[in-house]
């Protein structure tokens, strides 16, 4: 397997190598991590923050140890929230002003519905690990095999591998309908409010197990980036179109208006499509560093920030692109919070940040 090897991979990788350091629980092979409530400390706007979302009014913002932080007051004071695990949470987002989700390392899916307060976790790696399992199983006895998915001998390594894969992107559509992706090619979707899971594995034809880092909703239904600039945009109910763009990873896509999307990702690549992702464009990003975030502000102009705090913006739908003459810290999610004002997280924690 190939990886994109970017700051960002490496913030993660070393955050999770520390989270599995603390060892097991009584139960064999589960990190004691992820049952451990996130401890609260004397300054959360310090935390090492991989996402942040919107409910209401309110900012919800997720990262190391399971810390999870809100501010009411547009980023300039923050508190914790009750949090029932440790593992680094690595997105976030709301259906509404009260219900949202947050996902992270060894599979955890939490859920909120008080603005992001409280917190109850739905799923865990090792209950991820079951229903691919199961996913696989009904695969093979239907003879549709491992040619629409995972195989039984693949999903059984799962199973004993424990639960250490993370999930890194999600897309709530309302308080029913949530779709979470993840390291090699995890996919679940719910549309009963999390109550059950459904693996996404068969429709998405992923054999190598690629990254899954960035997912958006589009006219027809879904549209995947990740490792080695697959693309998998949802064309019926239950199929998928598969294509690599790019040699370089995508770590994110977003819609930038009627049918036009952007993706981007290693070394500076960004993509454009105008018709709900059937084709793409290369387009010339300026820069070299590996593009991690990306927003629309109100007036449509788009943002993109690097890894090594660089800014570049559009106005036209991502055509072109120009460099911002400000910078910002390290950043690994951007989020509009006015109409010239942006709040951006990563390893320093939030910042807001003025758009030039």
């Amino acid at each position: 397997m190939v990886y994109a090897i970017s700051r960002a991979a490496r913030w993660l990788s070393a955050i999770y190598l520390v989270a599995a350091a603390y060892g097991a629980s009584a139960e064999e092979g589960r990190p004691a991590v992820m049952d451990r409530p996130a401890r609260e400390v004397l300054q959360p706007a310090s935390t090492f923050l991989l996402g942040v979302a919107k409910a209401g009014d309110r900012l919800v913002a997720v990262g190391e140890s399971g810390r999870i932080v809100l501010s009411d007051d547009h980023g300039q004071s923050w508190h914790q929230a009750k949090v029932p695990t440790s593992v680094l949470l690595t997105a976030v987002a709301f259906a509404d002003a009260n219900i949202g989700w947050a996902v992270g390392h060894s599979g955890v899916v939490l859920r909120t519905e008080d603005r992001g307060e409280n917190w109850s976790r739905q799923l865990d790696g090792a209950q991820v690990a079951q229903l691919i399992f199961d996913n696989a199983s009904r695969s093979a006895t239907s003879g549709r095999g491992a040619m629409y998915g995972m195989s039984v001998d693949q999903a059984e390594r799962l199973i004993k591998d424990g639960p250490d894969k993370p999930f890194l992107a999600l897309q709530v559509e309302d308080t029913q309908n949530v779709t979470i992706v993840g390291a090699f090619g995890y996919a679940l979707r719910t549309v009963d409010g999390g109550k059950h899971w459904l693996s996404l594995d068969p429709e998405l034809k992923n054999p190598m197990g690629l990254h899954y880092y960035g997912i958006v909703k589009t006219l027809e239904g879904l549209l995947l980036v990740g490792e080695q600039g697959i693309v998998q945009r949802q064309t019926t109910v239950d199929q998928f179109h598969a294509e690599n763009l790019s040699e370089g990873t995508l770590f994110g896509v977003m819609s930038v208006g009627n049918q036009a999307f952007i993706a981007y990702g290693l070394r500076g690549k960004v993509l454009c499509s105008v018709d709900n992702g059937k084709t793409w464009n290369s387009v010339n990003s300026g820069i070299e560093a590996s593009i991690q975030a990306g927003t629309v502000l109100s007036d449509g102009a788009i943002i993109l920030v690097a890894e090594n705090g660089q800014m570049i913006s559009s106005y036209n739908r991502g055509s072109t692109f120009s460099l911002l003459p400000a910078r910002v810290q390290p950043t690994a999610y951007v989020l509009p919070v006015s109409a010239k004002s942006l709040i951006a997280v990563g390893p320093l924690g939030p910042q807001t940040v003025l758009v030039p």
